[in-house]
């Protein structure tokens, strides 16, 4: 999990439209050979901004599993100022379902002074399942603030 807090110089309109435009922010910018190109799907309700991330252009599918990787917040005007903030998330329903059920193998250890090599198992298969989706919150991290950037650059 990653908390963004940006700012642009711009108004609230200008910075959406950056955001919507994948073409425009990942213009110019080498992406890693093999790893993709990453293209956000861009959706607003009401005052809500939410992003997911899908990398195009790798020699495998990418794999978004339920929800994948995404930026779910908000934007607010002050000023000349757009405050963009929120936060990057992998996966949350999986992970709340898999910490609980971590929690109950060790609450299951102690209550019968056993030892259960079942939670290091989980902890191993997850880091490697979702070793590429944590990946993908650097890379929102990143196109968030090109976004920005580009979005001051245009309204100057």
């Amino acid at each position: 999990m990653r908390f963004v807090k940006m700012e642009a110089e711009c108004t609230e309109d200008a910075l959406l439209e950056t955001l919507k435009n994948n073409q425009k922010v990942n213009e110019g910018v080498k992406f890693a050979e093999g790893e993709g190109k990453p293209y956000m799907h861009f959706k607003k309700k009401k005052s809500i901004i939410r992003m997911r991330c899908e990398l195009m252009d790798r020699p495998t599918k990418d794999n978004g599993f339920l929800m994948g990787t995404y930026f779910a917040g908000r934007t607010k005007q002050v000023g000349d100022k757009t405050r963009l903030y929120g936060v990057i998330v992998t996966e949350p329903y999986f992970h709340i379902l898999w910490l609980a059920m971590i929690a109950y193998f060790v609450y299951y250890c102690i209550v019968h002074a056993a030892f259960s090599p079942i939670p290091v198992c989980l902890i191993i298969f997850v880091y490697f399942m979702f070793r590429g989706e944590y990946k993908k919150q650097r890379r929102i991290k990143a196109y968030l603030a090109r976004a920005c950037k580009r979005a001051e650059n245009d309204a100057k």
